[in-house]
């Protein structure tokens, strides 16, 4: 498949159309552009905390909100870690194939969703390179409220983990099972990586 139709594996799990596509660490990729086309009413916010990734986005005329700021448990500024080779693979986490540093504004996930009006019936896409479980342990709030209704995010494969505290599949599906969400789906399978699929269990 090409990129577009990995990016629109979510949709044979969505009924209706999503409310609001919460993009969270939009990077270079293009979810949000191929998730606008198929849903033109579904409204877009979306956070990317490299400024230079932040400017493109603006200049490709992201449709919506986007707030420069990472998303985690840890409010206030933090360390990026750049690979400026590739942009997409930005981590506030200290990765090996990082070789710059910047300093970024930290938002809650609760935050997020404050600042961007409180959504219903959102899609939460998630690829922030490692801090996905610090990312939903920051929405406890959103989450509670059932107004997440998909989730798609990256996980690793075979304990491939690049960097201490990498989030452990394990401990992703047993976090957003407690808090009420199926996994339905994983697919886009590299030796280290895969996108997974979760589905609120009311949805």
């Amino acid at each position: 498949m090409n990129q577009q139709q990995y990016e629109s594996v979510i949709c044979r799990f969505i009924h209706g159309v999503p409310g609001a596509l919460y993009d969270i660490g939009v990077g270079p990729k293009t979810e949000w552009r191929t998730l606008s086309r198929k849903y033109s009413a579904m409204h877009v916010f979306g956070c990317e905390p490299h400024p230079v990734q932040h400017e493109k986005l603006l200049d490709a005329d992201f449709p919506g909100p986007l707030a420069r700021v990472a998303i985690g448990e840890n409010e206030g500024a933090a360390t990026l870690h750049v690979p400026t080779h590739d942009l997409k693979c930005c981590s506030l986490l200290p990765v090996p194939y990082a070789n710059a540093t910047c300093q970024v504004e930290v938002w809650t996930l609760d935050r997020f969703d404050v600042n961007m009006g409180e959504q219903e019936r959102i899609l939460l896409w998630l690829d922030i390179e490692g801090s996905e479980l610090s990312a939903l342990r920051s929405g406890r709030r959103l989450l509670a409220s059932g107004r997440v209704r998909w989730i798609n995010l990256e996980e690793r494969r075979g304990g491939h983990c690049p960097a201490t505290d990498w989030c452990d599949p394990k401990a992703l599906d047993a976090f957003l099972t407690k808090q009420g969400y199926v996994r339905v789906a994983d697919y886009n399978r590299h030796s280290t990586h895969q996108d997974a699929i979760y589905v609120h269990k009311d949805e």
